[in-house]
């Protein structure tokens, strides 16, 4: 999302291939494919956005963790 103000590594999108493969393998050998990761990923940037104050709250900005 742009008002994030992030941008996007290339680990993001290896990650998501690598999603892709191994969802595409397990398929293949009925393997459940369900994967939490993504979920947590959404939720740990929402933990780390700092919203302004005041009757419509917007994003100031987003912490970084390296």
């Amino acid at each position: 999302k742009p008002e994030r103000k992030m941008a996007k590594g290339s680990g993001f999108h290896l990650d998501l291939l690598l999603l892709v493969f191994l969802g595409g393998a397990a398929s293949i050998f009925g393997v459940p494919w369900l994967s939490a990761a993504t979920v947590r990923s959404v939720t740990h940037a929402n933990a780390l956005t700092v919203m302004t104050k005041g009757p419509r709250p917007q994003i100031e900005r987003v912490l970084e963790q390296r």
